[in-house]
């Protein structure tokens, strides 16, 4: 307590009065207006164009001391490039130039933050997450879900349409109307084949949708006739006869005729018909196994008689006197004929009880090794 007298003394003594406050606050008209702040809000006029300007009253808190700036890293020192290290695009400038924006957001997306205290942040996009794979399974649940109902509802379609659509096929080969009757029949096949029926009556569909589809695509003339044209105009050296190609290439043709069949393996089998053009033969070969097969199964009644439909492959005109002229078959569109129906409504009908009763049995036999082959 011995310094209590001046302690006493420094509370009743007159206080040094603050350090005054000044303003600069600038005009509209760009002149800066200077003084010193008072107690009280000031409105003070511009000496340049009259306006007046707002000043906040002097601060009435204690000044608090400013904290030091922290110290700015010493900037560092640029190294000295020689003139090689200048000219050469890989090292000095080139080495710090930034990345792309594209490269550079990806590596700031791929690399790992560190925060202040010392945990490592993983700031990568993740691809897959819980509720990205649940959205995935929920869009395959309905994908499947929907491919199965639509699935369901093409295979009970499908077993309407294969009844309704053999019948009004049948009704049309009896019409002779073949191309509606291939149309309504190919619908038919459409069906069992998406039903992946190979019962008889679908193995029946199919034979009778083959049959309109060869009846409709039926060369326009005679195979006589298809002959002739074509090698009218043949010239001698002629290797190809092109009226043929543009006329009758890929043309159906029915054929009711023996087959020779020869007894090397490698020969193409004969249609055995008299067919002469200018006096010389015409020779008709096929390489199709399943003609070879008929003509070799056929009974000792009806010797060879084959009934088959094959596609016209090409016409090769004699070269000499001592050569023929070959027609040449589609060995891969040939096939079995195996329905009467389809046979009758063509036209080719037999006046005799005795040969249409063998032509029905041929069909007939034909029909079940057709099936035994399938």
């Amino acid at each position: 307590m011995a310094d209590w007298l001046s302690r006493a003394t420094d509370a009743f003594r007159k206080q040094a009065p603050p350090v005054p406050e000044t303003y600069e606050v600038g005009c509209d008209c760009g002149m800066r207006l200077c003084g010193e702040r008072t107690s009280a809000a000031q409105r003070p006029a511009c000496p340049t164009c009259g306006g007046r300007v707002f000043v906040l009253p002097a601060n009435v808190y204690p000044r608090t001391a400013k904290p030091a700036p922290p110290l700015s890293p010493l900037p560092e020192r640029p190294t000295k490039l020689t003139k090689k290290d200048r000219d050469s695009p890989v090292k000095g400038a080139a080495s710090k130039t930034p990345l792309p924006p594209n490269r550079q957001a990806v590596s700031d997306a791929t690399v790992p933050s560190v925060s202040e205290s010392g945990i490592v942040l993983d700031t990568r996009t993740r691809l897959i997450t819980p509720v990205r794979l649940i959205a995935l399974a929920m869009l395959v649940v309905c994908g499947l879900t929907g491919w199965g109902l639509l699935r369901r509802y093409r295979i009970e379609s499908a077993k309407a349409i294969v009844a309704k659509a053999t019948e009004e096929g049948i009704r049309a080969i009896r019409e002779g109307d073949f191309d509606g009757a291939t149309r309504d029949l190919m619908i038919a096949r459409e069906a069992v084949d998406l039903l992946k029926r190979t019962d008889a009556e679908a193995q029946s569909v199919r034979r009778l949708c083959r049959e309109a589809i060869a009846a409709r695509g039926l060369a326009s003339d005679s195979l006589l006739e298809a002959i002739h044209k074509s090698l009218a105009d043949i010239r001698p050296g002629d290797k190809e006869a092109k009226r043929f190609d543009g006329l009758y290439r890929n043309a159906w043709v029915l054929f009711d005729a023996n087959v020779i069949v020869p007894d090397d393996a490698a020969k193409p089998s004969l249609v055995d018909l008299a067919i002469t053009h200018a006096g010389r033969p015409v020779r008709i070969e096929t390489r199709s196994e399943l003609i070879r097969r008929a003509a070799q199964q056929t009974s000792t009644e009806s010797p060879h008689r084959v009934i088959f439909a094959a596609k016209l492959a090409r016409l090769t005109p004699a070269y000499d006197v001592q050569t023929e002229a070959v027609l040449t078959l589609d060995d891969d569109s040939a096939f079995l004929w195996g329905t009467i129906e389809t046979y009758a409504a063509l036209g080719y009908t037999e006046d005799d009880a005795e040969e249409l009763r063998l032509t029905r049995e041929l069909l007939e036999r034909q029909l079940e090794a057709t099936r035994e082959t399938k």
